[in-house]
């Protein structure tokens, strides 16, 4: 099963709280192979979602040449280059368990907003954050 490629990355522990992650997380429990794909976004940088689509193929021609055991699944992160004509390296790497700094605000009954800066989160060396923010498609392995 393949989910996205979502538009915003789903690094470290985003993984927590993204739905594109979450469906390949369910295909998982339901014992079927599956992979989650998200773009990293830098702001005024146009997207390339053609180039990215090429990415994907490739990735997910590399995960067809690895199978992953029962109950594991993928998550897959594209960088945002400047200069996307050629494909990225791919890096084999953990989830950052760093979370990003973020702030809330109340602002009406129920109803909140959070802000912070992506680009600045902290980040775990070698880690999925660490290796898409330097410009690599990062390749997760995770376990429910």
């Amino acid at each position: 099963m393949l989910s996205g490629i979502n538009h915003g990355g789903n690094l470290g522990v985003d993984r927590y709280i993204s739905g594109t992650v979450a469906a390949a997380r369910e295909a998982a429990i339901l014992g079927k192979p599956s992979v989650a794909f998200s773009h990293y976004l830098r702001r005024g940088i146009p997207i390339h979602w053609q180039t990215v689509a090429q990415w994907a193929r490739t990735v997910f021609t590399g995960i067809l040449d690895h199978p992953v055991e029962p109950m594991t699944y993928w998550n897959v992160n594209f960088p945002h280059l400047e200069n996307q004509s050629d494909c990225p390296l791919i890096r084999d790497c953990p989830p950052d368990n760093l979370p990003l700094d973020v702030c809330f605000e109340n602002v009406g009954p129920g109803q909140f907003y959070y802000s912070g800066s992506y680009p600045e989160r902290p980040r775990s060396p070698w880690s999925d954050t660490h290796h898409c923010f330097d410009g690599h498609i990062t390749r997760t392995c995770l376990t429910l």
